[in-house]
């Protein structure tokens, strides 16, 4: 995302320490950096989450308001999601750099949260002409590579956590025959998408790339999985070839991580929620 310059001798020593499995900050070529959730940040949103990946920041909010359906699906809410950078998101950007790199997150992430991510059909108010609209607003607050993993982390987080209007949660509770958890009944989030971006970097296949490691990558893979494994998008981009046998291998790192991204990121939410009820 971010066009980080480097010197041959690192690039030299980047490439030959992900081939060895020691890479700078001495992970192993499978490992993530240390990842930070905290949801429930600001309050007057209906639902907030704040993700730290390494030393890539990124903040997602949602609000939900009443407005009019997609010409295309008359009888459905919809998912609305925006990116905005901060100007000092990192000290390279120029002009409209910043803007570039939100676009570009923007129109990936439409890929994989799609009509089938969420029950959007229970959203529906008045066909045709009113339904309930989910705004998930993303800030890119600091750069520091695998900004895609961190974005889709902190939607997923921050949909999971949303509270609902009263009127919506009395309605899917109605409609799906569970009244149990009354007000707080939640959206079900069993097909949300999170993405894993697998480089190749020399003849290495890494996750969690952090800046300089992009500047090193060949291609990646950008590979969207939900909670069960269901692959639901892949991704090619880079200036370099790969063969099919790598291609495959990338999208089985990038599931294998996925899933245990989705299964780390539910029970971090159940800590926190475990914590909130017993203070």
């Amino acid at each position: 995302m971010d066009n980080t310059l480097i010197s041959d001798a690192e690039r030299f020593f980047i490439i030959q320490g992900a081939q060895l499995g020691c890479r700078l900050d001495g992970r192993k070529r499978s490992d993530f950096r240390p990842i930070e959730i905290e949801t429930g940040i600001l309050n007057h949103t209906a639902g907030s989450a704040r993700v730290k990946i390494g030393s890539t920041i990124v903040i997602a909010c949602v609000s939900i308001e009443i407005g009019a359906p997609s010409v295309d699906a008359p009888n459905e809410g919809r998912l609305e999601i925006d990116v905005e950078c901060s100007p000092a998101a990192t000290p390279r950007f120029s002009g409209k750099s910043g803007s570039d790199i939100a676009d570009t997150l923007k129109a990936t992430l439409s890929t994989a949260f799609t009509r089938e991510c969420l029950p959007f059909k229970l959203l529906c108010i008045q066909p045709g002409k009113q339904c309930w609209i989910i705004h998930a607003d993303v800030l890119l607050l600091e750069i520091a590579g695998n900004l895609l993993d961190a974005t889709s982390l902190a939607i997923v987080a921050v949909l999971s956590t949303v509270k609902l209007p009263l009127s919506l949660a009395q309605k899917i509770a109605t409609e799906t025959g569970d009244t149990s958890s009354g007000g707080d009944f939640a959206l079900s989030i069993k097909n949300l998408s999170m993405f894993t971006t697998v480089h190749k970097i020399g003849n290495a296949y890494i996750v969690d790339a952090d800046k300089e490691e992009e500047a090193c990558s060949f291609a990646r893979v950008f590979v969207a999985v939900r909670a069960d494994g269901t692959i639901t998008t892949i991704i090619k981009e880079g200036c370099g070839s790969l063969r099919i046998e790598s291609v495959m291998d990338m999208i089985e790192i990038g599931q294998s991580m996925g899933k245990g991204l989705h299964a780390a990121l539910a029970s971090a939410l159940q800590q926190e929620r475990n914590m909130k009820s017993a203070s």
